[in-house]
């Protein structure tokens, strides 16, 4: 509303942000990915083993470490990877511990 009335709302082609646009997930689906990332059903062991392989990161402070698609860290030691979009409407991240398969999970509006 502004002092003169009504606004209409601005119509907004969600497609446009590619990757991020259209796209809709809850924390069942983000973990139901990671399940399937992991087991195999996504990539090859082998592939697998290259993504959560650490390549650092040459830009930045150079800090974090990159494996194809994958933020790997560690958190108490123990491996982690993880992943985060979204635009300016939506965030979504997951993060996954790769030896205990224990996982987190959010999708913000």
């Amino acid at each position: 509303m502004s002092a003169t009335g009504l606004v209409p709302a601005l119509i907004v082609d969600r497609s446009a942000p590619f990757a991020a646009g259209a796209l809709s997930r809850n924390v069942n689906d983000l973990a139901a990915w990671d399940s399937a990332l992991i087991s195999g059903k996504v990539v090859s062991p082998a592939s697998f083993k290259e993504m959560t392989t650490p390549i650092p990161l040459t830009i930045g402070d150079g800090s974090g470490s990159y494996g194809f698609g994958l933020e790997l860290g560690r958190v108490q030691r123990q491996a982690t990877i993880w992943h985060d979009g979204g635009d300016q409407w939506f965030n979504a991240d997951t993060e996954m511990f790769l030896d205990s398969g224990l996982r987190s999970g959010s999708a913000r509006k």
